[in-house]
């Protein structure tokens, strides 16, 4: 896992993460433009979240409750461009993500994986 996939994946430990904060995240870390970040952003969260290691859902913002509609697109079809850089999405709703149990682990698996490396050293 590089660095920037950890730093979004442990992003979804503490509690919810906004895509905007994914974007803001990578764009920074990686120095890329607004349209690189964007697909960068993409490629990691798609990633995450087809490994099992995040939960990906539409919220309210100031709430940050999950707020499901009917004819909502599901999974990986959530992450697109406008929820991840702006924050008036199209319809008054963030796409939000969650680390789950499993993504838990394996950030814990990664730390002590580097934790051993580096003190093997």
């Amino acid at each position: 896992m590089d660095p920037t996939t950890e730093e979004l994946l442990f992003m979804g430990t503490e509690c919810e993460t906004s895509g905007i904060e994914a974007f803001n995240t990578v764009r920074d870390m990686e120095n890329l433009d607004a349209e690189a970040a964007v697909e960068r952003t993409r490629a990691i969260l798609t990633w995450l979240s087809s490994s099992n290691m995040i939960d990906l859902f539409l919220a309210n913002p100031f709430t940050y409750e999950p707020d499901p509609r009917d004819g909502d697109p599901t999974g990986t079809a959530l992450i697109r461009a406008d929820r991840l850089w702006t924050v008036d999405g199209p319809d008054d709703r963030w796409l939000l993500y969650d680390a789950t149990p499993w993504g838990r682990l394996m950030l814990e698996n990664w730390w002590t994986e580097h934790r051993e490396k580096g003190s093997t050293s």
